[in-house]
């Protein structure tokens, strides 16, 4: 399987079959390095949360129950958890779509200048996009974290009664929005959703972070 990945690395099922494979030989890290790079093409595809064990029932690669509850077995060792926490399952309702710009229920959406303003009061900043682009360029002091990681890494950047941005690419980018709606779901509120993301800090000519 680690050939398959070098081969076709645009192919995420590779990563969730490599990651079943470490987790049956007790190799955790490198489970959890293919779990999380599986996670960050199928998320964002599909449910927009991590891999849970009930998603294998729907995997399409085999329909022999052996295979699947090996591959369960797998997963279950690499530190998959069984089912979507409720959070997880419900957020997506307080997001609406419309001419491809994101609205949140339950958020304050703000433009570049109140952005500038809560990052000069010294507000957290949560840059949602990948590692790349936020490597390339970010918002000085934003902490990196894509939005499906909110579930189980938020709590460690930002405790729940402070105030928190999230922020992406730009306008049309849905992570910010995604993220800013899971931390909701997790109790904060708190929430502001700078829709305007990164493109918009940038043409207002606002200090940038980054290579």
């Amino acid at each position: 399987m680690l050939r398959a990945t070098k081969r076709n690395p645009s192919d995420e099922w590779n990563f969730f079959l490599l990651a079943a494979t470490y987790g049956h030989l007790g190799r955790k890290q490198e489970a959890k390095t293919a779990l999380d790079t599986f996670n960050k093409t199928w998320s964002l595809a599909y449910a927009g949360r991590p891999l849970t064990l009930a998603d294998v029932d729907d995997w399409r690669g085999s329909k022999d129950p052996v295979v699947r509850e090996r591959l369960k077995e797998g997963l279950r060792k690499a530190g998959v958890q069984a089912t979507a926490k409720l959070a997880e399952l419900n957020y997506r309702k307080l997001v609406t779509v419309s001419e491809g710009t994101f609205d949140v229920e339950g958020v304050i959406e703000i433009d570049a200048a109140a952005a500038k303003t809560l990052h000069d009061r010294g507000i957290s900043f949560i840059d949602s996009r990948g590692s790349g682009s936020y490597n390339r360029g970010h918002i000085p002091g934003a902490t990196n974290l894509y939005f499906h990681q909110v579930w189980d890494s938020l709590s460690e950047v930002v405790d729940k009664d402070a105030n928190i941005v999230f922020y992406c690419g730009e306008p049309k980018c849905h992570l910010a929005a995604n993220s800013s709606a899971q931390a909701l779901s997790l109790g904060y509120t708190k929430v502001y959703y700078f829709a305007g993301g990164f493109s918009a800090w940038e043409s207002a000519g606002y200090p940038v972070a980054g290579s």
